[in-house]
């Protein structure tokens, strides 16, 4: 497992938890209100302390749930960085190489460079590896 997937584990995790905290904490608010609402026995006072709690527990139910929220977007975003850089790379790799004079890059199979124009050295020279990307070399 690489650690871009750790990061990613761990945040969608965290961000899961936190909207399951987030939406029990509404659940126990909506209860508190409903039992408020029905028990015939209690004053005013005790009805409006017991609205006040469920109004608090509200408000951190919807902040879990927004911060879970963020966390699992901040997951993806972070995963998907990391797809689009690895994808980079092998692009770099299986079609791209770099002028040694200007440090442009070129597509592995154009013999000069598009920017300064010097003969790139061959591609037995830039690298020892075939010229078809290994996505599509044949198996054994």
């Amino acid at each position: 497992m690489d650690n871009g997937l750790d990061k990613f584990s761990t945040l969608a995790v965290l961000g899961a938890g936190a909207a399951v905290i987030g939406v029990f904490l509404i659940i126990a608010a909506n209860s508190i209100v409903t039992n408020a609402e029905s028990d015939q026995t209690i004053t005013m006072d005790e009805f409006n302390d017991k609205i006040d709690v469920a109004a608090d527990m509200w408000l951190w139910g919807e902040i879990a749930i927004g911060a879970g929220v963020f966390l699992i977007a901040l997951a993806v975003i972070n995963r998907e960085s990391g797809e689009l850089r690895r994808m980079r790379e092998r692009l770099e790799k299986d079609f791209y190489r770099k002028c040694p004079s200007c440090g442009a890059w070129n597509t592995k199979f154009v013999p000069n460079c598009s920017t300064c124009g010097i003969l790139l050295p061959s591609l037995s020279e830039f690298q020892k590896v075939n010229s078809v990307p290994s996505a599509f070399k044949e198996g054994p």
